[in-house]
């Protein structure tokens, strides 16, 4: 083999070798990990408040949409029903009525459902109005009294036949 081919291949061979000692260096070892020991946090205290599982319409009853739900301790407001002041308030409340809409998550208050004795209509009317209630037929309606532009609020409340010999009250 003559000499300048054996010259190319050492130089190639030194070549390869000091790239791939370049290439390796090149590579940076990751950082040593250093483990710090953080502070402790603090437990954070809970307690049971009685929340909404689902969605309740002004008017409607609270049923099944009533739970127990985890709260933080700091976050718990006098007026919420917690299950240390009533362990079994979400028993009793399943057929309370809701005063206004309220929505899924929102811890309950008795602020927000129809009193026990009360009815919805006095519960919704804001203080210092009435409802008053009036038998009206086509004969003796309010013909000449409502004007054009006049707001009124009417609730109709009709007898009919339940079909089983009674006769009911539909509104």
């Amino acid at each position: 083999m003559p000499a300048s081919r054996l010259i190319i291949l050492g130089v190639a061979a030194v070549a390869a070798g000091s790239a791939g000692y370049v290439a390796k260096n090149m590579v940076v070892a990751p950082p040593a990990q250093v483990v710090v020991n953080a502070p402790a946090q603090p437990a954070v205290a809970l307690q049971d408040v009685l929340v909404l599982s689902g969605d309740v319409a002004m008017g409607s009853q609270l049923g099944n949409n009533v739970s127990w739900e985890k709260w933080p301790s700091d976050g718990v407001n006098a007026n919420f029903i917690t299950r240390a002041a009533e362990p079994d308030a979400a028993e009793k409340l399943k057929g309370s009525v809701a005063r206004v809409a309220m929505y899924t998550g929102e811890p309950l208050r008795r602020s927000k459902l129809v009193g026990e004795g009360q009815s919805f209509m006095s519960s919704i009317l804001p203080s210092g109005m009435r409802a008053v209630a009036t038998a009206i037929s086509a004969d003796t309606s309010a013909g000449g009294f409502i004007l054009p532009n006049d707001f009124v609020d009417v609730i109709m409340t009709r007898r009919a036949d339940t079909g089983n010999g009674g006769s009911g009250f539909n509104t």
